[in-house]
């Protein structure tokens, strides 16, 4: 099997061998892996791919590869907003309920630009389906995932008031497109995007079963080296649905930095900063996200999903571009598009990138857990392979040192930071995006405390938008939840205290105990009444007690 050799063949450069060598991990036989393209001054001078397209039948990655964008796929979304805008079917500030009235009335109108910018407070419907025991091995489709939206009565904050990122958010702008084009967006994007720039192998694809010519295989890594399929069963829309190459992608990329179709101004109401209600700006913006990068402005919009990774990079004072496609989930692979960036525009070998991305132990570290009960926020500092990790809702947030007692998230597209003083930082604000500091305070590792007597926090608890019911069992020391449906399961199951009220997730398989936390609410008398749910874009789901509920 050498078919691997065939993936490196396409276009080289005077910087492919220093490219290459970031992708030898994935230049083997019988590994999948990366394919990739660096747009310089509109010229393509790299392209190449790394491993297989399809690891069982040994084919090798070629530059019309058909490959998932996921997420990637917002800002395609987003520009079949803008055209609708330049026929005057919609404004960027229309009141979502005037084009989607089933939606409820949160008191504040949710507009339009708001679903763009993730900045509407909508949970993400995705993630809610899992407190009713459904993921990505269900078939989930757009309608269950829109009416969540249509049942719920409360929002994560105000719109305007944050920036949340939910794929909620852009099922519903997918159903204003097909509203008021009266057609599929597929089609739509057919018609309207693909067309018009010879992208002729791209398409929304809404079902990951769907057979697709010329289309990559995508695979989850495995204990030992080995790989499972990558599929998730959830329908998809302008919120992840579209497929295309390498090939297309470069066209997509020509048209975006030459500002031709989709105007007027095309890109500048791409980019165009919406502050939140308090004046501050967000680097998310119409499905696209537009930060600083070695003092360089950079957009970009990533994509992932069970199998696949996507990037599509554009530096536009450098006029440089990087479109990466993977089909292996490996999220560090999103790390480099800004390595290729810092070999091409900022002449960083390799070795010197590696060396700095590991900082050196330091005497004072926030070591440790850390939890604020109002807030339902745990988080755990730990060393990982000799860096400074932050757990914060299951995702791992590498650390760097930015001044005495600050460290922020080195991880791209994620807004954290955290304060905080003395040797042995007994308190630390933890900084969300634009949200205000949240003041926590160490605690123990959170683990069953044999003795303590959890009986008042059992019985029966309902929530009215996922009409499920959970069940809460009182164990010596810890908790289990458990839905009624004896054919659907919770990914968690055990809880164990942190610190009053509050309680944090056992997950089998999970680096850290910090992926769902549970913060019971009692009334004044303080009896337990309900409790709120906290998982990573869907914050404070509300259960209610049932015996609670009929004594009202």
């Amino acid at each position: 099997m050498n078919s691997h050799l065939k993936s490196r063949e396409g276009i080289a450069g005077s910087f492919s061998p220093q490219i290459d060598a970031l992708f030898a991990d994935y230049d083997r036989a019988g590994s999948p892996g990366v394919n990739v393209a660096v747009i310089d001054a509109g010229e393509v001078i790299h392209r190449r791919g790394y491993g297989l397209a399809n690891v069982e039948d040994d084919v090798p990655f070629t530059a019309e590869t058909v490959m998932r964008l996921g997420s990637t796929s917002k800002h395609l979304c987003a520009t079949c907003i803008l055209i609708l805008e330049n026929r005057g079917l919609l404004s960027l500030h229309d009141d979502v309920r005037r084009h989607l009235p089933e939606l409820p009335d949160f008191g504040s109108p949710i507009r339009l630009v708001h679903l763009l910018t993730m900045t509407s407070g909508l949970r993400d419907g995705l993630n809610m389906l899992l407190f009713a025991g459904l993921g990505a091995h269900n078939e989930i489709s757009r309608a269950q995932i829109i009416e969540l939206a249509r049942r719920d009565s409360t929002l994560m904050f105000a719109p305007g008031d944050d920036c949340v990122y939910s794929n909620t958010n852009y099922a519903l702008l997918s159903a204003i497109v097909e509203r008021l084009s009266g057609m599929q967006i597929g089609e739509f994007m057919a018609r309207e995007l693909f067309a018009p720039l010879g992208m002729h192998h791209t398409k929304l694809v809404p079902h990951m079963t769907q057979t697709i010519a010329h289309a990559a295989r995508g695979y989850m890594p495995g204990a030992g080296g080995d790989y499972s399929e990558g599929l998730m069963l959830v329908e998809l829309s302008g919120d992840g649905g579209v497929v295309s190459t390498l090939d297309d992608m470069r066209r997509w990329f020509g048209n975006y930095r030459s500002d031709r179709y989709f105007g007027p101004d095309y890109r500048a109401r791409m980019e165009a900063v919406y502050p939140l209600n308090d004046g501050r700006a967000i680097d998310y913006r119409l499905g696209i996200n537009v930060e600083s990068y070695r003092g360089e402005a950079k957009v970009s919009h990533a994509g992932g999903m069970p199998g696949h990774l996507c990037d599509f990079v554009f530096f536009p004072q450098r006029d440089l571009g990087i479109v990466l496609f993977a089909n292996v989930f490996r999220p560090p692979l999103l790390d480099m598009p800004d390595r290729i960036a810092d070999i091409v525009l900022f002449e960083r070998s390799v070795a010197a990138e590696a060396a700095a991305a590991i900082p050196a132990t330091t005497a004072a570290e926030p070591l440790g857990f850390y939890a604020s009960v109002s807030d339902g926020a745990l988080i755990q500092i730990a060393r990982v392979d000799g860096a400074l990790v932050c757990f914060y809702l299951g995702e791992a947030h590498r650390l760097a040192t930015t001044g005495p007692g600050v460290f922020c998230s080195a991880k791209r597209g994620a807004l954290i930071e955290l304060r905080g003083t003395g040797e042995r930082f007994e308190t630390l604000d933890l900084v969300l995006g634009c949200a205000a500091p949240i003041a926590l305070g160490r605690v123990e590792e959170p683990r069953a405390r044999s003795g303590e007597s959890m009986h008042e926090f059992a019985g029966r608890f309902v929530s009215d938008v996922l009409q499920e019911c959970h069940s809460v069992l009182a164990h010596d020391g810890y908790l289990e939840i458990e839905l009624e449906s004896p054919l659907r399961s919770l990914v968690w199951r055990t809880l164990v205290p942190v610190a009053g009220d509050l309680f944090t997730s056992v997950i089998d398989g999970e680096p850290s105990m910090t992926n769902v936390q549970v913060r019971f609410e009692r009334d004044r008398t303080g009896t337990v009444t309900g409790f709120c749910y906290y998982l990573s874009r869907c914050k404070c789901v509300r259960f209610a007690r049932v015996e609670q509920r009929r004594a009202s």
